[in-house]
């Protein structure tokens, strides 16, 4: 009988097995050094201006910042080991869109403009969602949804999205543009330019 329990238990209660703990983007890996720097330019930067035009939204390092129009102190709106970039301001300017690995994958997030409330837009685990561009109608963005394959640039689709959630509807297909690159609305919203090979 205490066979048969112990049996029982065993079949009730698999033994654990050595899987690997999620990988966590933000969890530091290995030894680190913080490091205080200050500059006064950068290469590869991605840039964009406010609606109201007082400000510049851009990337360093991994991080996205504002600058004041007029020049003066870069305010960080992100920070920590996530790799955010492509970072654009919303139609009415209260609102910044931008890529981000915090989730483990290149993904769209939208944070308020002072850097807070911020939420993942797309929760891609296979593809990658980067890239960002608003509409002119807002709450809808742009974005190129890059496909795994064995190419070195890979496929890429345009992607029409809204913040509130949902798939998202399609522009491109890989059959007539597979490489749609870089994208722009028309100034009155009724087409939609990108590059494409």
């Amino acid at each position: 009988m205490t066979a048969l329990l112990a049996l029982a238990a065993l079949a009730a209660d698999p033994p654990a097995t050595d899987a690997a703990p999620a990988w966590d983007v933000s969890a530091p890996h290995g030894p680190g050094t913080d490091v205080s720097f200050s500059v006064r330019e950068g290469t590869w930067l991605s840039v964009d201006v406010s609606p109201a035009g007082d400000a510049v939204l851009t990337s360093l390092l991994g991080d996205i910042f504002e600058v004041p129009m007029a020049g003066g102190e870069a305010r960080r709106l992100t920070t920590g080991l996530a790799w955010d970039s492509d970072p654009v301001y919303s139609r009415d300017g209260s609102r910044v869109y931008f890529t981000s690995d915090r989730g483990g994958n290149e993904n769209i997030h939208v944070m308020a403009r002072d850097g807070t409330g911020l939420v993942p837009l797309t929760t891609e685990e296979e593809h990658r969602f980067t890239d960002p561009v608003p509409a002119p109608e807002d709450g809808w963005f742009l974005a190129r949804k890059r496909l795994t394959d064995t190419r070195s640039i890979g496929v890429q689709e345009l992607w029409l999205m809204h913040e509130s959630g949902g798939k998202g509807v399609q522009i491109t297909t890989l059959d007539a543009h597979p490489h749609a690159g870089e994208a722009a609305f028309s100034p009155d919203g009724s087409a939609i330019w990108f590059s494409t090979r």
